[in-house]
């Protein structure tokens, strides 16, 4: 958005006729501006994550959108897949786009979307504003004039109404594909199994020059999910039970069940169990957390074997000190040597279980097949405790042109972890690349999510580009 600084004069065009009582409304919006600003950074990962979300328990369950430049010209809604599908407790970032036919400018836009409270609730009221106050609040001008205080008063319904003047400049106005909003409900945890619908009893988006909607009702697109029965995976028996792509271990709600043979299942994969270092494979350690139960047993009485650094190569030992381990670029706990601490990020072949390997070399990417599936797995190994509610935060992004840019984005919050356990998150999800070209895989974790904000990285962020061909 480029901003215009030698501008001395400003030609403002009217605002269509409306029925809202504008002055009591912009009194209230031009108390609220400060607090309107402050969300749109609070708000600022929920309003991103557009595509794919994450429940509490992780289990894969998705709403898709189409991409961008599927969405016709002359329609505006909400433009979901029909698998579209969220579990009960579940989180959905909703976005509301317009696509204004070419040569058509906009300032106003109303909604009413109505949405089964019985089955959810929105969490972000007070920051539904956001997309738009991009384009009208510029440097410390709000050319907004009216803005519904409050679009949540009534149970089941959102009623969004904004209008803006504009300084004649082609970026402050509504045009093109735009977002128009992004809505974040969560799902209630006794909501009623099956399909839902949310619906617009009216949208309507403005002409600039002759004050008339210019989309009819039978121009909007309303939405469809399906909410999902929560079913338990069975970690011993190579099926997926809960129908979310995830065999066993590879189900994080496996974390620390009994796989097979006394095994247990540890960031998705089935691991020896043990009670002292003695009983497991050489270069391995018996990690007797204190944070986690394995079959029952108290924390601490029953482990499970974990990697130490191969110090044989350099020919220093067990890495039995910290020097030495830091040395050989492995982390010291206290204890024992592991691997070093941080973000890591890998492409597996969904079919195979080939690891798809990283270039050391910058000038050098991986290449991978269009159209094919892989498991993209992140797995964050802490420096330091990580505190409660951390978010951890995944985006793939792929594409270069406006039209052609696709982005796939999970988020969850976490519960603590601390280092004296041993233990690592492990992320996991599949991903197809829809076309030839570049993406961009990027893990990051924030700290004490919202009350920290976006700025508080526990952990540097992790990028790596693969190219599909």
């Amino acid at each position: 958005m480029k901003k215009k600084t030698h501008k001395t004069k400003k030609h403002y065009k009217k605002l269509p006729p409306h029925t809202w009582e504008g002055h009591t409304t912009a009194s209230h919006g031009e108390v609220n501006k400060q607090l309107i600003i402050g969300i749109v950074t609070i708000f600022a990962v929920v309003v991103l994550a557009s595509l794919l979300f994450f429940t509490d328990v992780f289990v894969g369950q998705a709403i898709t959108y189409v991409s961008d430049s599927s969405i016709q010209e002359g329609v505006a809604g909400i433009f979901l897949e029909a698998e579209s599908s969220i579990n009960p407790e579940g989180i959905m970032t909703i976005p509301v786009h317009a696509h204004l036919p070419a040569g058509k400018e906009s300032t106003v836009v109303k909604f009413t979307l109505t949405y089964p409270s019985e089955k959810m609730k929105v969490t972000n009221c007070a920051g539904l504003y956001a997309s738009l106050d991009e384009i009208f609040i510029v440097g410390n001008n709000d050319f907004s004039v009216v803005k519904n205080p409050d679009p949540c008063s009534s149970p089941g319904m959102i009623v969004f109404e904004f209008a803006a003047l504009t300084d004649g400049d082609d970026d402050h106005v509504i045009k093109g594909l735009q977002k128009i909003t992004d809505i974040a409900f969560e799902i209630r945890k006794d909501a009623l199994l099956g399909p839902t619908t949310l619906t617009f009893s009216k949208l309507e988006v403005y002409d600039l020059d002759t004050n008339e909607n210019i989309f009819g009702p039978n121009k909007i697109k309303h939405a469809d999910i399906v909410i999902n029965e929560v079913k338990p995976e069975v970690c011993t028996n190579a099926i997926d039970d809960n129908d979310n792509g995830l065999i066993d271990c590879e189900d994080l709600s496996c974390n620390y069940q009994f796989c097979a043979n006394d095994k247990v299942c540890v960031s998705t994969v089935c691991t020896p169990s043990c009670t002292e270092d003695s009983t497991c494979p050489e270069e391995q350690y018996c990690n007797l957390g204190t944070n986690h139960k394995i079959g029952g047993e108290e924390p601490g009485a029953l482990g499970f074997c974990a990697d130490l650094i191969d110090c044989s190569p350099l020919d220093v030992g067990a890495c039995e000190d910290e020097p030495t381990c830091e040395f050989n670029g492995g982390f010291w706990d206290g204890v024992n040597c592991r691997t070093a601490p941080g973000i890591k990020v890998e492409l597996v072949d969904a079919i195979t279980k080939v690891v798809i390997e990283e270039s050391l070399d910058a000038d050098v990417i991986s290449e991978v097949e269009a159209n094919k599936e892989y498991d993209v797995i992140v797995t964050i190994d802490p420096e330091t405790d990580l505190p409660d509610n951390h978010l951890v935060f995944i985006t793939i992004k792929s594409g270069t042109k406006s039209a052609e840019k696709e982005t796939t984005m999970f988020y969850d919050t976490r519960p603590s972890l601390l280092l004296a356990s041993g233990e690592v998150e492990v992320v996991k999800f599949n991903y197809k690349p829809s076309k030839a070209g570049i993406f961009t895989v990027s893990a990051l974790v924030w700290g004490n999510w919202p009350s920290s904000g976006t700025g508080n990285y526990l952990l540097d962020k992790k990028e790596v580009n693969y190219e599909a061909k």
